[in-house]
């Protein structure tokens, strides 16, 4: 997935990135996976990011 943000005028520091997975029925099929029954939240570092270039 790529996304195109504005360029903030100065660097924004990232905390950390909360995630929800399999959210909803259609993700979860492609992935051969049940839809649970609570969200499945969790965390990528910083690290994480990539920037373009």
């Amino acid at each position: 997935m790529k996304i195109t943000l504005p360029t903030p005028s100065k660097p924004v520091p990232v905390g950390k990135l909360l995630c929800i997975g399999r959210n909803y029925a259609d993700h979860a099929e492609e992935m051969n996976r049940d839809v649970p029954d609570e969200p499945m939240v969790f965390l990528k570092p910083p690290s994480a990011l990539i920037r373009t270039g």
